[in-house]
């Protein structure tokens, strides 16, 4: 149901009216460079682990999960997102945010997840990975921001 909705959705918007509106206003360069580099960025981190998994026959169910949407769906999109934004395509324009908005919460959300699990099991908590995960959902919010606040007045 979500899928439909959101192909009619994207459908339904006018994405050239859209990507006249915002060239020239948004920085679809920077940000489709930005969304090609993150996009590559989970490719590397998770094509490793799953060749190191495999390599060293490790057994991880749960990052399986994770490897195969991330490199089933997200890589692709940002990926492709960036591409038609890099280029100034109205599409690039409209996917952008979501993309963005999609690609923060992830991290967040692991985050949160991750310094809430040592009060639940008396564990220590991995400060570098709540940190770093941290750091990589700035760098999809910090430029949502800016992408909202460039685009007010439009």
């Amino acid at each position: 149901m979500t899928a439909l909705t959101l192909i009619w959705l994207i459908t339904s918007l006018d994405s050239p009216a859209i990507g006249d509106r915002l060239t020239g206003t948004v920085p679809g360069r920077i940000v489709g460079a930005l969304l090609m580099v993150l996009g590559l960025l989970t490719l590397g981190q998770d094509a490793t682990g799953a060749v190191m998994a495999a390599l060293t026959r490790t057994s991880v169910p749960l990052a399986r999960h994770v490897w195969s949407v991330d490199l089933g769906l997200e890589v692709p999109a940002m990926l492709a997102g960036g591409v038609l934004l890099f280029r100034r395509q109205s599409p690039g324009y409209v996917f952008a945010p979501g993309l963005l908005l999609q690609f923060g919460l992830t991290p967040a959300a692991l985050a949160a997840s991750m310094a809430v699990q040592p009060f639940l099991t008396a564990s220590a908590i991995d400060v570098a990975a709540v940190t770093s995960l941290l750091v990589f959902a700035a760098m999809s919010f910090l430029p949502l921001a800016y992408l909202a606040r460039s685009t007010r007045g439009t």
